[in-house]
């Protein structure tokens, strides 16, 4: 089974319908529950909606190097994660090598690791979107550093 397109409001209904498909392959001892990703957070959005505004400032707040805008970026991608990559830095030199539009080298090497990100298309198209404003250099330039870095990242999970 397949499943493609759908988007983020409907992973929960996408998930569950692809579980009752699959239930009568299932031996009956192994029961499987449908309904338990209604209320389930992805990981990062451990808050209501009602507190995002809050989480944003927080954030740029705690890490002055950042402005608003790039505060909202990363809460929109990663809400409470960003602060995994984030960590103890005190200035952006801190996150390493930036590649264009504060995309850093901690924030790649999160996507790496726990998003499962390979390429330069993953992360500026899939996962970031920023492809949208970055030159075919500055996306050759992240391309070279992923695949220079790749192995090492992955030995230090």
């Amino acid at each position: 089974m397949n499943i493609l397109g759908g988007k983020i409001t409907t992973y929960h209904r996408l998930a569950e319908s692809a579980i009752d498909k699959i239930k009568p392959y299932f031996d009956k001892s192994h029961a499987l529950e449908t309904t338990w990703t209604a209320d389930a957070k992805l990981s990062g959005g451990e808050f209501s909606l009602a507190e995002k505004d809050k989480q944003i400032e927080d954030l740029a707040q705690d890490y002055i190097f950042i402005d608003k805008k790039e505060s909202q970026r990363l809460i929109n991608l990663y809400g409470t994660k960003a602060r995994s990559f984030l960590g103890k830095s005190s200035s952006r030199s801190d996150l390493e090598k930036d590649f264009g539009k504060n995309l850093s080298a901690a924030e790649v090497e999160y996507l790496i690791k726990y998003e499962f990100a390979r390429r330069a298309e993953d992360i500026l198209w899939r996962r970031t979107k920023l492809g949208l404003y970055f030159s075919q250099q500055q996306t050759r330039i992240l391309e070279k550093w992923i695949n220079d870095n790749l192995t090492n990242i992955l030995a230090k999970t």
